[in-house]
């Protein structure tokens, strides 16, 4: 990649307070993480829960532009790079990788106990290349963080791509997020690289390219981590306009797993209310139509929030919160679609 990195080397350790969960047939993972020092608050937490990982034969290896302001465990491998994008960051993480897996993970996330154990059992089928989970809500997230996981679990806020926020049940997929993603090393090599300068979205591309390997891509519910949130309403609103945008952006220039109709739903439903609206000044009579369309939306909007929502309070946040996503994510969509300059995509640390 023309990057120069300096490498913390350590060899692959097995912690004593660990070895009473080590089997004789587990196979090595790699945990890559691409670290952003405006996350730098999560990172002891990553570290801690690493340690009570019921897998022993793991190293970690986290790919950063600053030094870390810690000492990591003895099994951390730190690569100092340029500023690059998750993806680029990705890319050097697999190529300092020993393990058999790569576990790809986000640096606002942390592993359940039994992340590995429950992961790596899948690989035994020699068809499975990957394998993700559910990013679950922290518990200890705020009010409006749990709200903004809820928007995204609720049916008319997540649809088909709910299960990757809660624990649902198993299934083949060909899109599934970085933040929790275990592949095979051998099946990375044969791509060569992720390759993706942008600020998001490499997940999109890296599965694309695993996708055109013809094997299994496999969502398990019991392969969880625990993903802050950002917390509802404008930091959820930019989460979401920012990936959009990626995704509109990916559905023109690549096609594959971002060309799924549900993508282009919100973005379609802002034309077709805003052409409605416009005829309403020309046909008075339309009104109702539009009126009677947007109170249908509006209900099922709130129906879908109180089926997650767990009390009055949160079941209006995430009501708001699913009419906030499809306004972000239908603009931001429609401008990835029209978006000529690829420039303005790409990472900026």
């Amino acid at each position: 990649m023309g990057n120069d990195c300096e490498f913390s080397e350590s060899p692959m350790k097995t912690d004593k307070a660990r070895s009473s969960y080590e089997t004789k047939n587990e196979p090595s993972v790699s945990i890559v993480m691409p670290f952003y020092y405006k996350r730098r608050k999560f990172l002891d937490e990553f570290f801690e829960h690493v340690s009570m990982l019921r897998y022993s034969n793991y190293e970690v290896i986290v790919v950063s532009n600053v030094e870390l302001e810690m000492q990591p465990p003895g099994n951390t491998q730190v690569v100092i790079t340029d500023k690059l994008s998750q993806g680029e960051k990705f890319d050097i993480g697999i190529q300092s990788a020993r393990g058999e897996i790569c576990a790809l993970i986000g640096d606002d996330v942390y592993p359940h106990p039994d992340w590995l154990r429950n992961g790596v059992k899948y690989f035994g089928d020699p068809d499975i290349i990957a394998v993700g989970g559910p990013g679950l809500t922290p518990p200890q997230n705020s009010v409006r963080q749990h709200a903004s996981g809820l928007v995204y679990s609720s049916l008319l806020g997540g649809g088909f791509a709910s299960f990757r926020y809660v624990e649902k049940r198993k299934r083949v997929c060909d899109d599934l997020p970085a933040t929790n993603l275990l592949v095979r090393r051998k099946a990375l090599l044969q791509i060569g690289s992720i390759n993706s300068p942008f600020r998001s979205g490499e997940d999109t591309i890296l599965c694309l390219k695993l996708s055109k390997l013809n094997k299994k891509m496999l969502y398990a519910p019991d392969v969880v981590v625990f993903h802050h949130r950002r917390p509802l309403f404008r930091p959820h609103a930019r989460q979401i306009f920012n990936a959009a945008v990626h995704r509109g952006y990916f559905a023109k220039r690549f096609g594959g797993n971002s060309r799924r109709i549900a993508y282009f739903l919100p973005s379609s439903g802002l034309i077709l209310f805003s052409v409605l609206l416009l005829l309403t000044l020309f046909l008075p009579k339309t009104l109702p139509i539009a009126l009677a369309l947007l109170a249908i939306y509006m209900a099922g909007a709130l129906a879908s929030a109180f089926a997650v929502g767990k009390s009055p309070q949160m079941t209006i946040n995430v009501w708001l919160g699913i009419i906030l996503t499809h306004l972000a994510y239908g603009l931001g969509f429609l401008r990835g679609l029209i978006l000529r300059d690829e420039k303005k995509l790409l990472h900026k640390d």
